[in-house]
């Protein structure tokens, strides 16, 4: 059995007394006790085991009562220790990594992106409005998201065929009816009476 294990194994007995180092005050022994052995009455060096006490994490340190700066040194990781495990308690979620954040581009990077809308607008024969849709928004903000969370992607392994877009359409369409169906038989059934227009 080491030594260090002899000590843990005293100190569970009980045949160990804590005692804080009176004869000086450096705040180093506010963390630190000196341990003794349960028969002394006294801190007499005959009666020292050799060990101190890390009040923090409760570990014995091997100690001559002379050289402090091995124990100065396990304190200060201590300390870290305990306010990382405070910190995580209270860790930020994951969703606040990808939070927008504002950043000013440069003016090549500016330069590029008025390059790409213009490219946008002519090819297509897009709208100019189009750049201040909603939608184009929401679908820019989403790629500008998955960028971040995925490095740089190409497109054409991402963005989904017009097929595939004209079968989602349908299906939000038809699945959307049905619920605007439900809500209007359940309105019939409660007042009898339902009027309907198409004027917007």
């Amino acid at each position: 059995m080491s030594e260090v294990e002899n000590i843990k194994r005293l100190l569970l007995e009980g045949k160990l007394n804590e005692r804080i180092n009176k004869e000086s005050k450096i705040d180093l022994w506010k963390n630190i006790s000196l341990l003794f052995f349960q028969e002394s009455s006294s801190s007499q060096d005959n009666e020292y085991s050799g060990f101190a006490l890390c009040k923090l994490c409760r570990k014995p340190l091997k100690h001559d009562r002379k050289r402090r700066s091995h124990l100065r040194e396990h304190i200060v990781n201590c300390e870290k220790n305990e306010k990382d495990k405070m910190s995580f308690g209270k860790q930020a979620k994951l969703t606040g990594y990808f939070q927008t954040r504002r950043k000013n581009l440069g003016d090549a990077e500016k330069c590029k992106m008025n390059s790409a809308l213009l490219n946008y607008v002519a090819y297509d024969i897009r709208p100019f409005k189009s750049v201040e849709d909603n939608g184009f928004k929401a679908v820019v903000q989403f790629f500008v998201k998955l960028g971040a969370q995925h490095g740089l992607l190409n497109l054409e392994d991402v963005l989904p065929s017009r097929h595939t877009v004209n079968r989602l359409v349908v299906t939000k369409a038809s699945d959307l009816q049905k619920t605007v169906m439900i809500h209007v038989l359940n309105a019939v059934k409660e007042n009898k009476i339902v009027g309907i227009t198409t004027d917007m």
